[in-house]
């Protein structure tokens, strides 16, 4: 991770994940978008779907998730930056740090999140594969 300035971030490419960086403090975590002029465009985490017929807006959703209502994550909903303040600094991940932060998450999937029955040690994540030899989802095959 490495940090940049607001120009060196508008010039990197889109898809590049980073967060607001004040001296000892990180933001949240952001892809950016494109470029356009003196802007980018960013999809901010978390965001979740909302559905228009059931909420009048966004807010009332989140008021909706607050009370115990579940709702997908939002992974394409990108917004312009608009903050336009040259000062501002960025933590940009570097390559190494989105393959350990896909990692890392590949291995909550396995710890959390994997199908009921099917075993910790299964190196299938989020699903069991016919040729696996693990002692998962009914032992092994």
């Amino acid at each position: 991770m490495r940090i940049v300035t607001r120009s060196e971030l508008m010039a990197m490419p889109a898809g590049t994940l980073f967060c607001q960086w004040e001296p000892c403090v990180f933001g949240d975590l952001a892809i950016k978008g494109e470029t356009c002029g003196t802007d980018f465009y960013v999809q901010h985490f978390p965001q979740v779907v909302w559905d228009g017929r059931k909420f009048e807006d966004y807010s009332d959703a989140l008021y909706a998730l607050d009370g115990g209502q579940s709702m997908p994550l939002d992974l394409d909903c990108e917004g312009r930056e608009g903050f336009f303040d040259d000062t501002m600094r960025y933590a940009v991940m570097e390559r190494d740090d989105v393959i350990a932060l896909r990692n890392r998450l590949d291995a909550s999937l396995r710890l959390a999140y994997r199908p009921e029955g099917q075993s910790s040690k299964c190196p299938y994540v989020g699903l069991h594969h016919p040729s696996c030899e693990c002692e998962g989802m009914g032992g092994a095959r």
